[in-house]
C-alpha cells in the first residue's frame, strides 16, 4: 500500500504557508478545581467556544470572525516563599492555541487577530472564572498541508 502524500493546501487563490504568522495561546488557571469539576469544566467551554463561532458566523457571513482553538488542559506549577517557608503546588488549566490561519484568515490583520483572541479571553474569564488568564502571541512559520487524492480516489 503506498503512503499518502501531502503538498502545501491551496484553496480559492490562497496558498497554506505564512512565513510569519501569529500563533496565540490563552491558559486559564483554576485554583485547585477537582478532576471532575475541571472535566465538566473543560467540556462546557467546548460548548461555549462553539456558541462563540456561531455568534461570529452569524455576524460575519464568513469564517473571519473568529479563531479556530486547539483546546488542551494541563497542571500549572508553582512556587513561593511565604511566612512559613516554601509553598509549591500545581493549578489545573485549560491552554487555547491557534495560528492565524494562512487559508482562513486572510483577511484579518496581525492587529485584529490579537484583538479577537483576546476578546476571547475576555469573554472565557467572564464565564468561568479562572484565578488567572494568561495571553501571548509570537510569530512562527504555519504550512497546512493536504493530503493528495491518489489516482484510485474520487476526488
Amino acid at each position: 500500500m503506498d503512503l499518502p502524500l501531502y503538498e502545501i493546501a491551496k484553496e480559492g487563490g490562497r496558498v497554506g504557508y505564512d512565513l510569519a504568522a501569529v500563533h496565540s495561546e490563552i491558559r486559564l488557571e483554576f485554583d485547585g478545581a477537582s478532576p471532575v469539576d475541571f472535566a465538566r469544566m473543560k467540556k462546557e467551554l467546548l460548548f461555549f467556544l462553539k456558541d462563540l463561532y456561531e455568534e461570529a458566523l452569524k455576524k460575519k457571513k464568513n469564517d473571519e470572525g473568529f479563531v479556530r482553538f486547539v483546546v488542551t488542559d494541563c497542571l500549572v506549577t508553582y512556587a513561593s516563599m511565604a511566612d512559613h517557608g516554601l509553598v509549591a503546588g500545581n493549578n489545573p488549566a485549560i491552554v487555547l492555541s491557534a495560528d492565524k490561519h494562512p487559508l482562513y484568515n486572510v483577511g484579518m490583520t496581525p492587529t485584529v487577530w490579537r484583538g479577537t483572541v483576546e476578546f476571547c479571553a475576555q469573554k472565557l474569564g467572564q464565564r468561568f472564572h479562572p484565578r488567572s488568564i494568561s495571553v501571548s502571541h509570537t510569530e512562527r512559520e504555519v504550512k497546512i498541508l493536504r493530503r493528495i487524492p491518489r489516482p484510485d480516489e474520487a476526488v
